[in-house]
């Protein structure tokens, strides 16, 4: 039965982290389909990644030396290598949650001014504060301090009760964040002059670290069973999870680029197969045939070489001051072609009788 649970934690947690691997890859993968620089946010999130892997290796080992171990009582080599490898874990832990929302901060800071750049900015240092703290605890609240990773060593420790209201405090406060960060790309965007269906895509795509609020919120609620001496294999889960879904929900608004671009892809092949039959029919019927174009008109940025087509490659791309300067999108307007493919029996009428440079009204 134990065994079974391990399997499930393993899998669950290795599944997880791979999926935070693919949206990371496709994140680095549209900046650079739309020769976007990477920036600060980009390497946070790389080093929260990293630290997920970390964490995400020391509970295998865990998972693998428990299921090895031998029958009786561990030695002391064996207990102090769990307590180290299990210290390990949770600052990788503690590491990847700080550093995933920390990533995803830095991206709204593009964006943001006024009290909101503020508030980010505060809540910066706020998590880098309370998560440093919680990980620091660890580590030094035994005396001597080597008692923390030696257990068996003489001396005393602080009453665990203390470190995990803090660690609820924390999970609670990083879900609030989340919710918080969530909601932030709303106010911002839906105040610029974008097309209606743009600025919801690119809300809801911002939006997505509500999921990460899920996770912690769940993780302080398994964290209180520890306050009654019960054990929580799941809690394993939410460590790897929080920061693997925080990861995924900052790079998601990246990979709509990708998606846009697939689409858009499509819709010109079928656009090219329809107006290909039309002329063909046409061909064949010899009567005239009308057409429907709709055309996405916004202003180029003059400094820009790869232009502004996509109205997300201005948010997710440009800078405050970019926008302050008016080098970021700052009008969509949609316009309608309809144009007239003339009968064969006009191509053969007088140059006179011709009406085609008749002005329209």
């Amino acid at each position: 039965m134990a065994d079974n649970v391990a399997a499930q934690i393993m899998g669950t947690i290795w599944s997880l982290w791979t999926l935070a691997t693919v949206f990371l890859v496709l994140r680095f993968y549209c900046k650079k389909l739309r020769h976007a620089h990477y920036k600060a946010d980009d390497w946070v999130l790389v080093v929260a990644w990293l630290a997920t892997l970390g964490n995400t290796t020391a509970i295998t080992i865990i998972e693998l030396g428990s299921q090895n171990a031998s029958p009786g009582p561990p030695s002391e080599r064996v207990t102090n290598a769990r307590a180290l490898t299990g210290m390990i874990s949770v600052t990788f832990g503690i590491t990847s949650q700080s550093l995933s929302k920390v990533s995803f901060g830095l991206t709204l800071l593009h964006f943001a001014d006024g009290w909101t750049r503020r508030f980010i900015l505060g809540s910066i240092v706020l998590i880098n504060l309370f998560f440093g703290l919680g990980a620091l605890l660890f580590w030094v609240g035994c005396d001597p301090i080597a008692k923390a990773w030696k257990p068996r060593t003489p001396g005393s420790c602080w009453n665990t009760e203390f470190n995990l209201n803090f660690g609820i405090f924390v999970s609670v406060f990083s879900g609030f964040l989340d919710l918080v960060f969530s909601l932030i790309p709303w106010k911002i965007i839906l105040g610029l002059q974008m097309n209606k269906r743009e600025k919801i895509g690119v809300a809801v795509a911002m939006s997505m670290g509500s999921a990460a609020a899920i996770m912690a919120f769940l993780k302080a609620a398994h964290l209180k069973s520890l306050k009654v001496g019960k054990p929580d294999p799941t809690l394993t889960v939410f460590a790897v999870g929080e920061p693997a879904v925080t990861i995924m929900a900052a790079s998601i608004p990246f990979c709509r680029v990708l998606v846009k671009k697939m689409t858009s892809s499509r819709q010109y092949e079928l656009t090219g197969m329809r107006a290909s039959t039309g002329k063909s029919n046409q061909a064949s019927e010899g009567g005239p045939s009308k057409h429907q174009v709709s055309v996405v008109a916004t202003r180029k940025d003059p400094y820009n070489e790869v232009g502004d087509g996509e109205s997300d490659r201005s948010i997710l791309g440009a800078s405050t001051e970019q926008f302050a300067h008016g080098k970021g999108i700052t009008r969509a307007t949609e316009i309608d072609v309809h144009f007239e493919t003339r009968s064969s029996s006009d191509r053969h009428r007088d140059p006179e009788e011709n009406d085609w440079d008749r002005p329209v009204a």
